[in-house]
């Protein structure tokens, strides 16, 4: 275990401390710096979160900057967040959501509001995350005192979601756009309408997400040709439009979409047919 220095306690879960090199890190972890005294020996892995050199700097700028307990607030969101998502957010969220926080409450206190023009999108897109960041404007609430709209709500989605992508903030505006495309494509070339309250939807959207981040990113699936002559198939329908979505990707992003993908993308939409289908026949007999 890596011996530490505590040069600094911000809060009870945010210390600074030097190690043998001399080397400064902020170290974050729920109840770290309780009880802690300057000069005492800590050990580096009771820390959830270490940062370092130009990361520890600019960490230690912000939170010389802003209170204390805003820097704890987001770190409980952060964590809260994690815990319910079941994932590890790239670090810089610690640096991002804290000065969002910090901005937002400020801009609340006097009475300035910004619209959340893709709030409806995010919802849709990103429930699990969005019920996260609801939880997170009560915990902001409990703690400052301080209601917010829930236009705010979607904008921590997008720290989420940012941090979840390696914080590429434009990668995963390019992504949710993409998603709300595709859903728009299926909605109009099968003529239907979405229900999205059920399973095979939140299945879609799920796929859909890491179909879109592949793309963007230029990752490739392997190929499986035998299942898709069998999809291509039984599935006619459900094809004609996955051909539809490629169309357009490939002209709008200039990117090549595998066979592979379409067969997923199918398979998913055929769901969603099926689904429709269901709902026509009740309705009909009703």
């Amino acid at each position: 275990m890596k011996k530490l220095v505590i040069m600094r306690i911000y809060n009870n879960n945010v210390i600074q401390a030097k190690d043998e090199n001399d080397i400064d890190k902020i170290l974050i972890g729920k109840g770290l710096g309780f009880n802690k005294k300057i000069g005492e020996i800590i050990d580096e892995e009771t820390a959830t979160q270490i940062f370092i050199e130009k990361e520890s700097n600019d960490l230690m700028n912000l939170i010389n900057n802003i209170s204390p307990d805003i820097f704890e607030l987001s770190s409980e969101i952060i964590e809260y967040a994690q815990s319910l998502l079941k994932t590890k957010f790239h670090n810089n969220i610690y640096l991002t959501l804290t000065d969002h926080l910090n901005f937002a409450i400020e801009r609340q206190k006097d009475g300035i509001k910004f619209k959340n023009m893709m709030l409806w999108d995010l919802k849709r897109f990103y429930p699990e995350e969005y019920a996260v960041a609801l939880a997170s404007l009560n915990m902001v609430e409990l703690k400052t005192g301080i209601h917010f709209p829930e236009d705010e709500a979607g904008y921590i989605v997008f720290h989420f979601v940012n941090a979840m992508y390696g914080d590429d903030t434009h990668l995963s505006q390019q992504i949710t756009k993409l998603i709300q495309e595709i859903v728009q494509i299926i909605r109009i070339h099968l003529a239907i309408i979405l229900d999205e309250g059920t399973m095979n939807y939140s299945r879609l959207i799920t796929h859909l997400k890491y179909f879109a981040y592949r793309i963007l990113r230029g990752e490739r699936l392997e190929e499986d040709d035998d299942l898709l002559r069998n999809i291509k198939i039984n599935y006619v329908e459900a094809y004609n439009c996955s051909i539809k979505i490629k169309q357009f990707i490939e002209k709008k992003y200039n990117v090549d979409i595998q066979d592979n993908e379409l067969l997923y993308l199918t398979i998913h939409i055929q769901r969603i047919l099926r689904d429709e289908k269901k709902d026509r026949i009740v309705t009909e007999k009703a």
